[in-house]
């Protein structure tokens, strides 16, 4: 419904008749805005106002599309500055191990991050920043560091960056505040999607869960010793993500579209949309033609919201935040155990590392209904589309791992679309995770899936929960949530 007062008034109807959206002109001079009210009907009405200045240099049949695309802009006046000095003191001290200072050493960095002394030596001499420096200044050379290197960097901190295929413009309008990290990751009490059918060998078979009778490699007290080997651009990065900055990630998407069914064509048009119905996802494909762009969108902004949620787990285990919940999913003595602790923290650093270097396959190949993703830990290096479809692929020869999503996960929402990334990439080097057996039974009649079972593990068998993939992606869910 169309219709014209001062300036231009149009009411949307969204979900049926139990809510109104109307847009109205606000007083010239101002920007746009949104209010609440309720008619005489008891509908709730959310109103959004632009001034007539703003919309006369707009063509009459573009407004609605305009006002419509600028409603669910987020407006980033409230988050803080890039290198915002409480989240720098809050971040010194995550790396002086919780003492009050405003100087930090590459060695500081290095236990953190789980890095090499080489890794962190060459950025801190890259960026000239004396031993020791201050936290500020560390913060500030790493950002500039980065827009010197063809990084696209936020305007602020806890936001994150994706650009649209269609345009090429970087849109930096993604909530990665902790509330908002914490809400994408669902409750402390959400059960995760049973992932069956994820871990496949090299001839598409599913490997079996690890039996509790097996303890071959069930220790881990070289686990990290030598540390990360970052790459200079990836150290920068994760200094950055220490101090809530999120730079875009670059990320491949392979879309099959022959593999493509009806269903997701049909929801690649309605999230396309048209310049009419105001809808914000783009057109995409080589050139801005063929399908599967909504999907490169939706899997961009996942993976931005996974990282912040990831290194949010980070965060926290550093800070010894978790012991109650490393005793709940790795059992009672993995908090103060060095070994444990050890293997807790190369998952949370290999999943971290891992989620910006990452090839998606959308759809895989061996997707069934009931399969949200799979990956394949131990097969074959590939390089080309035709190689995706037919060979068992589990990095890219540019070095990406390859994750083979399905319509299961990306028809979910936003929270079972980041527990899958986080659970599939602890399944990958170097975290080589596994879906534990619950019983001593062959072929496994229990996996440890769901909360109920990964709990009975961590208390049965501490040595196995560290194994297993669910352990770490409950744990990750549980110590995210801000307000516990």
């Amino acid at each position: 419904m169309l219709r014209c007062t001062a300036g231009v008034q149009a009411a949307l109807l969204l979900g049926g008749a139990s809510a109104q959206d109307l847009f109205v002109p606000s007083q010239p001079g101002t920007k746009f805005g949104k209010e609440y009210t309720v008619d005489e009907r008891g509908f709730k009405i959310r109103r959004y106002t632009a001034s007539n200045d703003m919309l006369e240099d707009i063509p009459a049949n573009r407004r609605l599309h305009w006002i419509f695309n600028n409603s669910f802009a987020v407006d980033i006046k409230d988050f803080p500055e890039l290198c915002d000095s409480s989240i720098v003191e809050d971040t010194c001290k995550l790396f002086n191990g919780d003492t009050d200072t405003d100087s930090i050493k590459p060695s500081n960095v290095q236990g953190v991050l789980s890095a090499t002394v080489e890794s962190v030596a060459d950025l801190w001499e890259a960026v000239g920043l004396p031993i020791p420096a201050r936290c500020m200044d560390l913060c500030h050379a790493v950002v500039s560091w980065l827009e010197q290197h063809a990084h696209v960097v936020p305007p602020k901190s806890d936001l994150g960056c994706s650009q649209n295929e269609k345009t090429g413009k970087h849109d930096c309008d993604i909530d990665l505040s902790p509330p908002s990290v914490h809400d994408s990751g669902g409750s402390s009490e959400t059960e995760l999607p049973v992932f069956d059918h994820d871990l496949l060998d090299e001839n598409n078979q599913d490997i079996p869960p690890d039996s509790l009778d097996d303890e071959e490699e069930d220790e881990f007290e070289a686990d990290g010793e030598d540390g990360v080997e970052y790459a200079m651009n990836e150290i920068a990065v994760e200094i950055a993500h220490m101090f809530r900055i999120y730079p875009e990630v670059v990320t491949a998407v392979e879309i099959e579209e022959d593999l493509l069914d009806d269903d997701d064509r049909a929801e690649d048009k309605n999230l396309r949309g048209s310049p009419e119905t105001g809808r914000r996802l783009s057109w995409g494909g080589s050139g801005g033609g063929g399908y599967g762009g909504s999907f490169r969108d939706k899997i961009r902004i996942t993976e931005q919201k996974a990282i912040a949620y990831i290194a949010t787990a980070v965060r926290e285990f550093n800070r010894k935040n978790t012991k109650r919940h490393m005793d709940k999913w790795f059992g009672r003595r993995a908090f103060s155990d060095p070994s444990s602790r050890n293997r807790v923290k190369n998952v949370l650093t290999s999943v971290n590392r891992m989620l910006s270097h990452v090839e998606y396959v959308y759809p895989g190949p061996e997707c069934s209904p009931n399969t949200y993703a799979y990956v394949y830990p131990q097969a074959y290096t590939c390089g080309s589309s035709a190689e995706y479809k037919r060979d068992a692929c589990t990095k890219t020869r540019g070095g990406k791992f390859v994750f083979y999503m399905c319509q299961l996960t990306m028809r979910s929402s936003i929270d079972v679309q980041i527990e899958t990334l986080t659970h599939e990439g602890s399944h990958h080097a170097t975290a080589y995770t596994d879906d534990v057996c619950m019983d001593y039974s062959n072929p496994c009649s229990q996996t440890a899936y769901g909360r109920s079972p990964c709990q009975q593990l961590a208390s049965r068998n501490p040595t196995k929960a560290l194994k297993n993939a669910d352990n770490y992606c409950y744990y990750i869910n549980d110590i995210t949530d801000v307000g516990r």
